[in-house]
């Protein structure tokens, strides 16, 4: 998927691979390794069908428990 421009600001976009932070249930999941168009501008992310699909089913997948982490870190939680 090539857009170039983003269509949130006008923005040029980059393909870029991306991590996404995902809630599950209360629990906080990284999926790592999903190719997006990146706006150097205002950071929009867009993402091809293709790569919707994949997200959408690594999500039932952890859900499911089918798929282990390949690591686990602690990660700090702040209360301002």
């Amino acid at each position: 998927m090539r857009l170039d421009i983003c269509p949130i600001c006008g923005g040029r976009t980059n393909e870029k691979v991306v991590d996404l932070l995902e809630n599950l249930d209360g629990a906080m999941v990284v999926i790592k390794g999903i190719h997006a168009e990146v706006c150097v501008q205002c950071g929009e992310k867009l993402y091809a069908e293709a790569e919707l699909r994949k997200i959408e089913d690594a999500r039932r997948r952890i859900m499911k428990k089918e798929i282990a982490p390949v690591r686990l870190e602690e990660v700090p939680v702040f209360q301002v």
